[in-house]
């Protein structure tokens, strides 16, 4: 026939469903008391009991299948549904504080689609691609295998993708977001969020709130957005952007591109050839370890290349420049700034400002072959040369 609706109450007794042809839904209710719901198989078709009784889908002959499981603490559990046909399962915990359990299930052509609903709830995905929203309350998620898209709505959820290539969404409030193994894309939304990549090359923004970013291994992409956020590139060649406010910036091991956005920020590059900028803000950078790029650009910056060659400049403001040891480079720019080459042969030089200098025996002349093509400037405005002072 047409496009059916064919509705099976829990505790209402067993029944075999065939929806023929056309476009077909199976409706379970759940009650209003504390229900076990369980999804599984028999011989290539689907069958959804409770603890007495059971529905039978003939043939898979039916498009759609949607649980509501209805007011309580409800428990609902999908398993082994591998030679099942292309049936979309969406579940809905409705109220309370529901169990969703697919337990990395095979659920095979099933497209699994959750919706928690209001209540403090607990949702473990499939083996395969999930659709997964907690719904309001405080929830617990897990996507398991596969390509998942997890969100986690309203409240203080914990998000973890697992395994696969997986988009985590906190949604409101204050979440705890993990990528997992995967090339992660995460998503803090409004709330003080803590968002961890794991394994992979991840893609993580904190949007609005205080957030904390951790990319952890692989080249990753930290976005922080506004309010005051901590982020740490961990291993591999990252990018991170600090946003507004006062933001804290590591980019730990590989090279790194930090950019501090605004806000008075601190930016550390960590271990390998790092390019660093301030942006604005009255910014303190350190360039760690490797041959460092540093711009302070505008603002009163303090910056430390740390070890290696290094590139610095100080941009607008009164900047403090320090080489620190390698044969190192240092820029003023605009502004009264003061220029300290520390160990190695440096080559300092202030540009524009009344500007101090502090160099090493071996670097108490500029060398003009030292600078590269793209750091043109006049050294007439070179001012106060001052012999070995450390």
């Amino acid at each position: 026939g047409g496009n059916d609706t064919l509705i099976w109450g829990v505790g209402e007794g067993s029944d075999k469903l065939n929806g023929g042809d056309a476009d077909d839904t199976v409706l379970v209710e759940g009650g209003s008391t504390k229900d076990e719901i369980t999804v599984s198989q028999a011989d290539d078709d689907m069958k959804i009991s409770d603890e007495t009784h059971l529905v039978h889908l003939v043939d898979s002959s039916v498009e759609r299948v949607e649980i509501n499981a209805g007011s309580g603490n409800d428990r609902v559990v999908v398993t082994g549904l591998g030679t099942v046909g292309g049936i979309e399962l969406n579940i809905n915990g409705e109220s309370g504080k529901d169990t969703i359990h697919a337990g990395d299930s095979e659920i095979g052509a099933v497209q699994l689609i959750v919706d928690g609903g209001i209540g403090d709830d607990t949702i473990v995905g499939s083996a395969m691609d999930d659709l997964i929203t907690g719904g309001d309350g405080n929830d617990s998620i897990a996507g398991r295998s596969g390509d998942d898209t997890l969100d986690g709505a309203d409240g203080g959820d914990i998000v973890r993708g697992e395994s696969g290539d997986d988009s985590v969404i906190g949604g409101e409030g204050s979440d705890t977001l993990r990528g997992g193994h995967g090339d992660d894309e995460l998503f803090g939304g409004q709330g003080n969020d803590d968002l961890a990549g794991d394994s992979g090359d991840d893609s993580l923004d904190g949007a609005n709130g205080n957030d904390r970013l951790n990319g952890s291994k692989g080249d990753d992409r930290l976005e922080a957005g506004n309010g005051i956020d901590s982020l740490f590139g961990g291993a591999g060649d990252d990018q991170l952007s600090g946003g507004a406010e006062d933001d804290v910036l590591n980019g730990n091991d590989g090279d790194d591109s930090l950019l501090g956005g605004e806000g008075d920020d601190q930016l550390d590059g960590g271990d390998g050839d790092d390019v660093l900028n301030g942006d604005d803000g009255h910014d303190t950078i350190s360039g760690g370890l490797g041959d460092d790029s540093i711009a302070g650009e505008d603002g009163h910056d303090k910056i430390n290349g740390g070890m290696g060659h290094d590139i610095v400049s100080g941009g607008n403001g009164n900047d403090t420049l320090l080489g620190g040891g390698g044969q190192d480079l240092l820029l003023g720019d605009g502004g009264n700034d003061y220029l300290n080459g520390n160990g190695g042969t440096d080559t300092l030089a202030g540009n524009d400002g009344n500007d101090g200098y502090a160099a090493s025996e071996q670097a108490s002349e500029i060398d003009d072959d030292y600078l590269p093509p793209d750091y043109p400037f006049d050294f007439e405005d070179r001012d106060n040369l001052i012999d070995p002072v450390i």
